[in-house]
């Protein structure tokens, strides 16, 4: 890197780290447009050196200046905390995982359940990010366990299952402690299957864009209904005016 503190040396270094690390093409994308708006930001306003204080003002300028989606929101913190790292002097998977790449404290009897799990996942073709993120969630969920009491696997009751992840506060974590719950039980580690204890839901879909009384007026007499294609245009725009009025109810 030319230097520890340029802007530019730690967003190029994170790029190789990142793509180091085989993400899929689309978060690929995603984290590039977030270190182009980074970029963009830095040249606008002729800044060089980055600082972590810089940082939050980087995330603050997609929030409110770029009005980005609550998601990319979310991805420039978590790139924010890569340059950070990296500025700190932390290099490779520990600059780009922080306290994620270290193993959680947890009792050995769940440790054993927990390698079990990674290496069968490993063994099913998850990639190495996905499998540090899977350490990571169910690591921390069982580390919760571990803390209310219960320090082996055949000691989980559905009790203790809810109780932890309601204290863990991230409803999407499901996703990875289902299918761990549910491991546990097919080999043994678990005497009952709690992997539907607390059903995972998906994140709601957008609702598509709706057009104003305006536009769809403005559609409706350009149509020509002294014609029968014309007269078939007009039925199903008004049949599409009849869904439009629908999604703006329900928004």
């Amino acid at each position: 890197m030319e230097s520890p503190t340029t802007y530019h040396a730690l967003a190029t270094h994170l790029h190789t780290l990142l793509e180091a690390e085989s993400y899929s093409k689309t978060t690929m994308k995603d984290m590039e447009f977030i270190l182009d708006s980074f970029t963009a930001y830095m040249i606008e306003n002729d800044l060089a050196e980055y600082t972590p204080v810089l940082g939050e003002r980087l995330v603050e300028y997609c929030e409110k200046d770029l009005r980005v989606c609550p998601s990319r929101v979310t991805r420039a913190k978590v790139i924010v905390r890569k340059l950070n790292r990296l500025h700190q002097g932390l290099d490779g998977r520990d600059a780009l995982w922080g306290n994620k790449a270290f193993v959680i404290d947890i009792p050995n009897n769940f440790r054993e359940s927990l390698d079990a799990h990674i290496l069968n996942c490993k063994e099913n073709g998850n990639k190495q990010t996905t499998l540090r993120h899977k350490q990571w969630i169910c690591g921390k969920f069982l580390k919760v366990l571990a803390d209310l009491g219960c320090e082996d696997s055949r000691d989980i009751s559905g009790e203790l299952v809810q109780m932890a992840f309601l204290q863990l506060g991230v409803p999407r974590y499901w996703e990875r402690i289902g299918p761990f719950l549910r491991f546990l039980f097919e080999n043994g580690f678990m005497e009952h299957n709690y992997s539907k204890l607390i059903p995972y839901r998906k994140r709601n879909s957008h609702h598509p864009t709706v057009y104003s009384t305006a536009e769809i007026a403005a559609v409706e007499g350009s149509i020509d209904r002294n014609t029968p294609a014309g007269i078939r245009n007009y039925a199903s725009v008004r049949l599409g005016c009849c869904s439009n009025i629908l999604m703006r109810w329900l928004k």
